[in-house]
């Protein structure tokens, strides 16, 4: 029941009136059903048993007043619920996108957190979505008044018609609702291979992927891969379309017997106690109106216990933990950080990916010191780009800790802390927006000129900028707009990398910041870094060591750890790794 209180208080909590219309409908729904039961009795008994035309005239006049008043609130209510429907879709939407898009990074490359959203997305929408499951609850309000109205009706009835009608119906409705819990069930089987069939149909439509597809030839081998998902999927299907074959022929079976029961009870009454026409009218539309209202009252309980099963996704997504906003704020303003003597210090930080047994980084003690030229450097696999993730508070430490200013970074909510953070990483990615909008992002609307055309300048976008006509507006890419630019590679990272500058964090890191730029424009682009970057803090991760010679330090990484660190001059005389690794490059240049 605990899915379902949380439920409802969601719901009442987003839109009051979509609900409290809904059951107000149910009540002139049951106002017009129950008056369509009564007043054919007396219309009937008037004309034909009692011959008095003027008083049957009265009942059709009353009848259809009250029909038409009860469909008419009916409609209206269900009109303004049908509005209210549309807000509460909204309100729920923005509330599951906030989710998402506040939930920690590490979520997004967890496989069980991945299919625990789209169970919870069973829950936006469909016949056990949030506005469907509140359209149940309606019913079942709307079903338990009527046949509380229809007993009254037919009070008089045997007892043992009503029990016959009950065990059929009970029958029908415990057969189907097996069904349908097998139907869910399977639905919430599919979900992993239903999100493979979709990225295996969407290789082919995405533009990222068009060219590796294409150049590799790769048509036949990913049509084969999504067939067999496809298969997958559609085994699941087959078996639900059996279920409801099942469940279809056994509801005529149920519904032909409940009708020869309703016809032989009342031809013997007939006989028996003299029913006139409209008594026997009456009667007949009763039990069958009973008879199909307890039947559909049934398969709502059955529908709202299989709705559990998509009401618990979306529960427990909804909380689904925020380890990096948990914490106290940082309670350290950027502008006061910039001139602040601090430090972030790793202390023993090892670090697994979920899943796997090796440690991409193992037992890591160092510290990065206020204002200096940090390099990072490494073979692939050596723990760089982890090391980063740990630092952005991307992920959190599997065994040690980070810290800032002695101030443990776990204590500190995440967005406070990354708030003291520039980064841009090797796959960075650009909006379809203005060049303004993705340099300043959020904050665009407080960049002047001056400063977009100092910084734009400083890093070799300037000239790009001016020749275009509408300069930082214009769009890039054209997705939306025949006027907006494709970025070079080149164009791109210069982009990405004013939108670290313009930030203004006191911690600057770059991944790769060079590498789509030759190595002219490379040289040029750390000359002015120094321009930009004075008194922060600046990381380079990089396998272009020609960075090196510009940084205070070097951390070189192998097998999960810091295998040495110093300056440039220092670590040539060591002869170690990074000396190798520094003349093999020289020695590539060269040649």
């Amino acid at each position: 029941m605990g899915e379902f209180r949380f439920f409802y208080h969601y719901c009442w909590k987003q839109q009051k009136a979509y609900i409290v219309l809904l059951f107000l409908a149910e009540v002139f729904q049951t106002i017009f059903s129950i008056s369509g039961i009564i007043f054919p009795k007396y219309i009937i008994d008037a004309l034909f048993s009692q011959r008095q035309i003027e008083k049957a005239v009265g009942y059709v006049v009353l009848f259809l007043m009250i029909v038409f008043s009860a469909n008419f609130l009916n409609a209206l209510t269900r009109y303004y619920a049908e509005r209210s429907r549309d807000q509460m879709y909204c309100k729920f939407s923005l509330s599951f996108a906030r989710q998402i898009m506040e939930g920690d990074y590490q979520n997004m490359e967890s496989p069980e957190y991945l299919d625990l959203k789209e169970k919870a997305l069973k829950c936006m929408a469909g016949n056990y979505g949030f506005a469907g499951f509140i359209l149940l609850s309606a019913n079942l309000f709307g079903k338990l008044l009527l046949l509380g109205s229809l007993i009254a009706v037919a009070r008089t009835m045997d007892i043992r018609i009503l029990l016959v009608f009950l065990a059929l119906i009970v029958v029908n409705v415990w057969i189907n609702n097996r069904l349908n819990q097998k139907n869910a069930q399977l639905d919430m089987e599919s979900v992993t291979d239903k999100r493979k069939e979709s990225y295996y149909h969407s290789l082919g439509e995405d533009v990222n992927f068009a060219k590796e597809v294409r150049l590799n030839g790769l048509q036949s081998w990913i049509l084969n891969l999504y067939q067999s998902q496809f298969g997958a999927v559609h085994g699941f299907v087959k078996q639900k379309n059996v279920n409801t074959c099942k469940s279809t022929i056994v509801g005529l079976v149920i519904i032909f017997l409940q009708q020869c029961a309703a016809y032989g009870f009342l031809v013997l009454k007939v006989f028996e106690q003299g029913f006139t026409m409209g008594q026997f009218t009456m009667y007949l539309s009763a039990m069958l109106s009973f008879n199909g209202n307890v039947t559909e009252l049934l398969t709502i309980v059955g529908k709202m216990r299989q709705g559990r099963i998509y009401l618990k996704p979306f529960q427990d997504f909804m909380f689904y933990p925020k380890k990096m906003e948990a914490g106290e704020k940082a309670n350290i303003e950027v502008d006061v950080l910039n001139n602040a003597d601090y430090h972030i210090r790793f202390d023993h930080v090892s670090f697994r990916y979920p899943g796997q047994d090796r440690y991409a980084l193992k037992d890591v003690s160092c510290e990065i010191h206020l204002g200096e030229r940090l390099a990072i450097v490494g073979q692939n696999g050596a723990g760089k780009s982890t090391f980063i993730k740990l630092l952005t508070r991307l992920y959190d430490p599997e065994e040690g800790h980070i810290y800032l200013n002695d101030k443990d970074i776990k204590t500190i909510k995440g967005t406070e802390y990354r708030a003291l953070l520039s980064v841009v990483f090797q796959d960075y990615k650009l909006f379809a927006m203005t060049i303004k909008e993705n340099i300043g992002l959020d904050k665009s609307g407080e960049l002047d000129g001056e400063e977009l055309d100092r910084v734009a300048d400083t890093i070799g976008l300037k000239q790009k900028v001016d020749s275009l006509e509408q300069r930082f507006d214009t769009p890039v890419y054209k997705i939306f707009d025949e006027g907006g630019f494709e970025p070079s590679g080149g164009e791109a990272q210069k982009i990405a990398m004013a939108r670290a500058f313009v930030k203004n964090a006191p911690i600057v890191i770059l991944d790769e910041p060079t590498a789509a730029l030759d190595p002219r424009a490379e040289y040029e682009l750390y000359q002015d870094f120094d321009k930009l970057t004075e008194n922060k803090t600046v990381i380079y991760i990089s396998h272009r060591l020609a960075s090196c010679r510009v940084c205070d330090r070097i951390f070189v990484f192998a097998d999960g750890g810091i295998e040495e660190q110093g300056t440039h001059d220092e670590l040539m005389e060591q002869n170690g790794h990074y000396a190798e690794m520094f003349k093999t490059q020289a020695e590539l240049y060269v040649q």
